[in-house]
């Protein structure tokens, strides 16, 4: 993978989404939060459900942060509520 992937060519992959969500160790309810979602559709896309074009961009960004830029992250949207 590169790692400056443009959201234009990011590729969802379910494998890629539920290894990202392990390393940033977030439950599906506070990573769909992080991408605009719910907890279910988080779910749904890690069992092979395609995500709709619109969560495309926020998922390409979330599987490029570290935890410490989720955890931030999460906070302020938190925080907006």
């Amino acid at each position: 993978e590169p790692m400056g992937e443009p959201e234009a060519r990011f590729r969802y992959s379910a494998e890629r989404l539920c290894a990202a969500r392990a390393k940033l160790e977030l439950s599906a309810a506070d990573f769909g939060l992080l991408v605009g979602s719910s907890g279910l559709s988080v779910y749904k896309w890690e069992r092979g459900t395609k995500p709709r074009a619109k969560f495309m961009p926020a998922l390409a960004a979330a599987l490029r942060m570290g935890k410490r830029e989720a955890s931030v992250q999460l906070l302020k949207l938190k925080q907006s509520d």
